[in-house]
């Protein structure tokens, strides 16, 4: 049995010397063996916001094998330690500067650098006039709920809560 299904892929596209071709052997080896497949970051695309914690968030929403909306259960599986928690999402919001773009926000932290975090709606809706983006804690007043990131062209809510089988964004974070 495959014990690391990321070592096979990582090998497997040093044999095809090819990313795109890489992909698709990790994504046939995924469904033949029925893995969960999990995000791997590309050390390029951290950005270093200028946080009081130090924590790095990563550049654009993450995906696994072309999947852009994972229900929470997943989203733990995917992206486990990448999956931001409260605090560092409460730390985005609070000390960050939130500009709406139309589609989605520019967040500028103290340093100047910024993220844009799209309004992808979520999978059951998907819509351009807001977002929804997973942390990785259960709700402490119901556990078919977690904690997320919401917001709209007013409004950002840092840690609302909504049931755990829905569809939302993941924006990677990285802890200092």
């Amino acid at each position: 049995m495959i014990k690391d299904l990321n070592a096979l892929i990582e090998r497997a596209k040093v044999v095809v010397n090819d990313k795109n071709t890489g992909i698709a052997i990790r994504e046939a080896v995924a469904n033949l063996f029925d893995f969960k497949a999990t995000w791997i970051p590309e050390e390029r695309h951290w950005v270093d916001l200028g946080l009081p914690s130090g924590n790095l968030w990563y550049d654009c929403n993450g995906e696994v094998n072309g999947k852009e909306y994972f229900n929470h259960d997943d989203a733990l599986e995917s992206f486990g330690e990448y999956l931001p928690s409260a605090t560092a999402m409460a730390e985005l919001y609070e000390n960050c500067e939130w500009e709406w773009t139309g589609g989605g926000y520019k967040v500028i932290g103290p340093n100047g650098k910024y993220i844009m975090l799209p309004a992808r709606g979520r999978k059951e809706c998907e819509s351009r006039d807001y977002g929804y983006y997973w942390t990785r804690c259960i709700s402490k007043t119901s556990q078919t709920s977690a904690r997320h990131l919401y917001f709209d062209s007013g409004d950002v809510y840092p840690l609302s809560s909504s049931y755990r089988g829905y569809g939302f964004s993941v924006r990677p974070f990285r802890e200092y």
